[in-house]
């Protein structure tokens, strides 16, 4: 099997890396924490896998939300300043969401939806990631990063 993040074919072992729960080889192990080690497989030929990641809701802030923030902002009478004080961000942070210079991240979404009594996260469907670049063959992290840039 293929080591999800170099490609070495290898005897490989399942790590937590950054977050993510991986199999990986042994010198890729080193990035992360060892989580188990997988009994030695008796087959004679190995038998590529494909993977597929199972569809899952994503979640998106909605395109308009710094112009609900400003607008309930000043529905309430507070000042950007005020506002960021309340959100715990600095005041330039709430000029760009607001202007739209800034896209907001979800988690900062989420202290506007508390703080204010808005909806700016909204469901954006399903996505569904093919791991595999062709059949037989199991795609790895320096694949997907090759493929984004390209």
């Amino acid at each position: 099997m293929e080591c999800n993040i170099c490609g070495k074919k290898d005897v490989l072992v399942r790590a937590e890396i950054e977050g993510a729960i991986l199999e990986v080889c042994q010198g890729c192990a080193r990035y992360g924490k060892i989580l188990s080690r997988p009994p030695e497989l008796k087959r004679s030929s190995p038998v590529p896998q494909r993977r597929v990641i199972e569809p899952e809701d994503v979640e998106a802030v909605s395109a308009d939300a710094g112009e609900k923030i400003r607008k309930k902002r000043e529905k309430l009478g507070l000042t950007q300043e005020q506002l960021a004080r309340k959100v715990a961000e600095k005041e330039s942070i709430v000029q760009k969401i607001e202007t739209g210079a800034m896209a907001i991240p979800i988690v900062m979404a989420r202290k506007f939806e508390k703080q204010l009594s808005l909806h700016l996260v909204e469901e954006a469907g399903p996505a569904m990631v093919s791991m595999s670049k062709t059949p037989g063959s199991i795609m790895t992290i320096g694949d997907l990063i090759k493929k984004k840039e390209g």
